[in-house]
């Protein structure tokens, strides 16, 4: 990473990152219920590595105001990622789909956050930030011949498109 301090109140930066993720043992062998379905264990899962470019500003006014923003873009390869076999089971209250963690060749991640903070006080703070993503799968190969599910072009789920948070900290002296 990089970062220049303009003077004491404003810094920018700029980074680039790459980590990998491990296949956990419980997708690599447990077979049974989560959230939503049923999953089937996947012992030739790799583990996925993610490439990160990001950019940001942050401003420290004099009036106890603090601004910052950050620009983000990521690449995924090996993406792991629940995937629906096609299959349901009945698990007592209806049929449910058939999932297990698989491999995505390449996904793509971008976006922006924005943070607003203002120090009322020295223990008490107010603060508003905001975060916009756009997740895309941009290559799936299926899982096997004859699935009829193509993900490529499609969102990732359990990303939000669009997080706003709003709260107050108070630091109490002891």
């Amino acid at each position: 990473s990089l970062q220049y301090k303009w003077n004491s109140n404003i810094r920018v930066y700029a980074l680039y990152s790459r980590g990998f993720r491990a296949s956990t043992l419980d997708d690599l062998c447990r077979s049974g219920r989560i959230k939503g379905g049923f999953k089937i264990a996947n012992p030739l899962i790799k583990p996925e590595y993610l490439s990160n470019i990001e950019t940001g500003i942050d401003y420290n006014s004099m009036s106890n105001l603090h601004l910052s923003g950050s620009f983000y873009y990521s690449r995924g390869k090996d993406f792991q990622y629940y995937v629906s076999n096609g299959q349901t089971i009945d698990l007592g209250f209806g049929d449910r789909p058939i999932f297990i963690r698989d491999n995505i060749s390449d996904v793509e991640i971008y976006g922006a956050e924005a943070e607003l903070k203002y120090d009322v006080q020295p223990s008490f703070t107010l603060f508003a930030n905001c975060a916009l993503t756009h997740s895309t799968i941009l290559k799936y190969s299926r899982i096997s011949e004859n699935d009829t599910i193509d993900l490529t072009g499609k969102f990732l789920t359990d990303i939000p498109a669009n997080i706003i948070s709003i709260g107050v900290t108070y630091t109490h002296p002891y």
